[in-house]
């Protein structure tokens, strides 16, 4: 695997120019579904999909070839009927569980990515702890 650095000095082109290249030749890579498991469809309608997370999966890929995120496997539920994307809503760690909001369809997208970062879209967290923790 090579950067844009040493992929500019390879095409003997400018580095913002590799950069631009590589960065298309991998939106080029489709995501990969993943049905492998099921996904907890907790509601579904008008363009939006809200799943139950488990623990120790990863929102996104951290790739566009490894397909075992919440991403891929929503592609997976959706089986090509979504307009595009899935459109990810907001994160969740990947050792965090919780309820996690996906945009169906584009023309929402916007809008909701608004309210989540002015903050106008209310969430509660809730911490499980084993034991007593010291107070030092």
């Amino acid at each position: 695997r090579h950067g844009p650095d040493e992929i500019a000095r390879r095409m003997d082109v400018p580095v913002e120019r590799a950069s631009r290249l590589l960065s298309s030749a991998l939106r080029a890579v489709p995501l990969l579904p993943d049905t492998s498991e099921p996904l907890d469809v907790v509601h579904e309608a008008d363009g939006l999909l809200a799943v139950n997370k488990p623990p120790g999966v990863s929102t996104a890929p951290a790739h566009r070839y490894k397909g075992t995120s919440m991403v891929n496997r929503v592609m997976g539920y959706l089986g090509g009927e979504c307009t595009s994307g899935p459109h990810v809503l907001h994160r969740l760690d990947m050792d965090t569980s919780g309820l996690l909001l996906f945009a169906t369809d584009k023309t929402v997208v916007s809008s909701l990515h608004t309210q989540f970062r002015r903050r106008s879209v209310r969430k509660l967290y809730l911490a499980l702890a084993i034991g007593v923790p010291d107070r030092s």
